[in-house]
């Protein structure tokens, strides 16, 4: 039992802190989509983000996670009366594509958020590679990008300039949830 209380109290902590962590990042995200922010979304007060996202295939579970963080920030950033750019609050609309692990279906995807989906940002797909190739779709378009897992230490050297950036530890990126759960 008391073994049963401590792994809840450890998942406890954890979400704390995964929760001060995302505040943390998305903090300076804010200020970047303020600054960024093409005229067309102030004037129907509404932001809206893609994300081409691994909903499936083997990195399905980093997609969902990401999906999820997304989502919460989406609903406190909107609860909060949304993201103020020059005069006006900007509610903050998401909009996902499943890339299927498949990087080159990331890219065609990208590209469709822009496009199709008409979004102003861009949060790139999971890991270095695949956001260095989205950011090459984001840049051909001028739209703003945000690249929250890329942990590549040359990533901000293979980025365009509209890539956002900022570095995660690779041992926090890749260390398993199991190891906190007591389980291996």
């Amino acid at each position: 039992m008391l073994v049963a209380a401590t792994r809840i109290v450890r998942i406890s902590n954890d979400c704390h802190q995964l929760r001060r962590s995302c505040h943390a990042f998305l903090r300076p995200l804010c200020v970047a989509l303020a600054l960024a922010i093409p005229l067309s979304a102030s004037a129907q007060d509404v932001l809206r983000i893609g994300a081409p996202l691994p909903l499936t295939g083997g990195l399905s579970p980093e997609g969902t996670k990401l999906r999820q963080g997304y989502e919460l920030w989406q609903e406190q950033v909107n609860a909060a009366g949304g993201i103020k750019a020059g005069d006006k609050q900007l509610k903050v609309e998401l909009a996902f594509h499943d890339y299927q692990s498949a990087t080159p279906k990331a890219v065609q995807l990208a590209e469709k958020l822009i496009t199709d989906d008409k979004v102003d940002f861009v949060f790139s797909p999971f890991g270095s590679g695949a956001a260095k190739a989205v950011s090459a779709v984001a840049e051909k378009y001028a739209v703003p990008l945000l690249a929250s897992t890329a942990s590549s230490p040359c990533f901000p050297r293979c980025a365009l300039h509209r890539a956002f950036y900022r570095p995660i530890r690779r041992k926090t990126a890749c260390s398993s949830s199991g190891s906190w759960l007591g389980t291996k």
